[in-house]
């Protein structure tokens, strides 16, 4: 079920564009496992589905290798790659194109690299026309089942500089190429980069086409001069908001709190995950707490389980007399790690008047069809804390920073 919704849904539909070429793309992800590593230069070079047939034939594999090389670079949060022990000589050809980005320690805690980012530059061979396509998702580069979202965006590359008005607005995408550039020691990965953003600048809109949207803002998170909890998190989200759906796997009541607070009377509804949901949660929320079915997630009904793993806000806001409709989503957690330490991206979209609200966005995702995936939580038990696991978790992570700063003597 993985394989086939994450070809079906990203490679094919959203990663490639009929009648384009691939000339480089850029990934970012928090985890990567080396399968679906191995998908990119399939999808960079024959265009050709990963299967099991393939997969037994090395020599298609490396020639696919061999012609994506210096086509693409995945950046990942160091020590979370899953190598798997049968083929690792193949995947050993494709670590020129990763890139493990280690970020230190803040305060208490480890700082991870999060965002879901794809920068993709395509060019039409009968025409000459060039594009950049943006990806901005919620899933990693793994064969997860978990429910994900995806948004694309396309910009024209055109023949002379953008606006420079374009060129403030595209900065912060800019800014987030450019902090990556230098997490990179590849001389080939740093150069393609510095290109892209150079062609950025020569973009004065991204389109998305067919959609409900008429403008849209990047936000990058914890690089230089991007700090996600004052500038996207209080700044623009919560600014004159009211009514609210939040969508986030993991949750932390610091953050829910001040969603909720900021119009207590609007009406607010949270879906999450089972193990994130307390009572204290559930007493936030006026409109509803809800998790995905049990049918989803209980691997003893079948052998796949299903998760909630996207990111969505959606948010009414008042500006001035009038109240408009936001959508922000991407990689951010509702948690302070999330919006105040980790490396994040969210994409903020500003639905077009009269194309949505509240009420119609909750009931196509809440409602009393068959295909409703999602149940609301009335009541917990009380449960003893998972401090406990997190202390552990924090002994673990710190014990593989200091394997990974050893040194022979």
């Amino acid at each position: 079920m993985a394989d086939a919704l994450w070809n079906d849904i990203i490679y094919t539909d959203v990663l490639q564009s009929d009648g384009f070429v691939i000339d480089y793309a850029v990934c970012t992800t928090y985890s990567l496992d080396m399968p679906s590593l191995l998908s990119v230069p399939f999808m960079l070079g024959t265009m050709t589905d990963l299967t099991e047939t393939i997969m037994r034939s090395p020599h298609l594999i490396l020639e696919t290798i061999n012609q994506s090389a210096g086509k693409f670079a995945v950046f990942c949060n160091a020590g979370c790659m899953a190598v798997p022990q049968a083929n690792s000589k193949v995947y050993s050809l494709l670590e020129q194109s990763v890139v493990q980005v280690t970020l230190q320690a803040k305060g208490g805690g480890f700082i991870n690299f999060h965002p879901k980012v794809w920068i993709i530059k395509e060019t039409n061979p009968d025409t000459g026309a060039q594009q950049i396509k943006l990806i901005v998702l919620s899933r990693n580069l793994t064969g997860s089942n978990d429910l994900d979202v995806v948004c694309e965006l396309v910009g024209k590359i055109g023949t002379k500089p953008a606006t420079r008005k374009a060129q403030v607005k595209h900065a912060p995408l800019v800014d987030f190429l450019t902090w990556l550039i230098a997490k990179a020691d590849n001389r080939t990965i740093r150069k393609n980069m510095r290109s892209l953003c150079k062609d950025i600048d020569y973009i004065e809109r991204f389109d998305l086409t067919d959609s409900p949207f008429e403008d849209y803002e990047f936000f990058p998170m914890g690089i230089p001069g991007y700090d996600g909890y004052t500038k996207c998190f209080e700044q623009s989200m919560l600014n004159h908001a009211a009514e609210m759906l939040v969508i986030s796997p993991f949750v932390d009541k610091n953050i829910l709190n001040q969603m909720v607070s900021c119009n207590p009377s609007a009406k607010k509804t949270l879906i999450t995950r089972h193990a994130s949901v307390t009572q204290e949660v559930i007493n936030l929320f006026n409109d509803g707490v809800y998790t995905p079915k049990e049918v989803l997630t209980d691997k003893v009904e079948k052998d796949v389980a299903v998760d909630l793993h996207e990111k969505v806000y959606f948010i009414r806001r008042y500006e001035g007399n009038l109240s408009y409709n936001h959508l922000y989503l991407g990689s951010t957690n509702a948690t302070m790690n999330g919006f105040g330490r980790n490396v994040e991206f969210l994409l903020h979209l500003k639905f077009a008047p009269y194309k949505s609200s509240y009420e119609k966005y909750r009931s196509e995702l809440i409602n009393d069809s068959k295909e409703c995936m999602f149940e609301q939580v009335l009541s917990v038990p009380e449960e003893d804390s998972e401090k406990e696991d997190v202390t552990n978790e924090l002994m673990l992570r710190r014990a593989i920073s200091a394997i990974q700063q050893a040194q022979v003597t």
